[in-house]
């Protein structure tokens, strides 16, 4: 008489771990801007140093160049569309020194 063995892992909770592990992983990216507000991307946008660092993007004569609205409104958009541009310092430390 033979046996025959079966063995069987619950992949389930593997694929559940991991899916955390990557957001996490996201999650402590500093140049992310996943799960900040919009309040908190004006208040990024509209830092000093932020603004010393990203004014080239945008022309003076524009109105984004000449209002400080204008300024955090296309900013934000920018931010929002790909923020791998603003790469000169983690995006959160704006936040700190505000």
């Amino acid at each position: 008489m033979s046996e025959i063995v079966f063995s069987f892992e619950d992949s389930s909770q593997a694929k559940v771990e991991a899916k955390q592990s990557k957001a996490l992983k996201s999650d402590l990216n500093p140049f992310s801007i996943k799960g900040l507000s919009d309040a908190q991307l004006k208040r990024i946008v509209l830092n000093k140093e932020f603004i010393a660092n990203y004014n080239h993007l945008v022309s003076s004569t524009s109105l984004a160049g000449q209002n400080e609205a204008e300024w955090a409104i296309e900013m934000v958009k920018r931010l929002k569309t790909d923020s791998s541009v603003f790469n000169k310092c983690p995006i959160r430390d704006y936040l700190e020194y505000t």
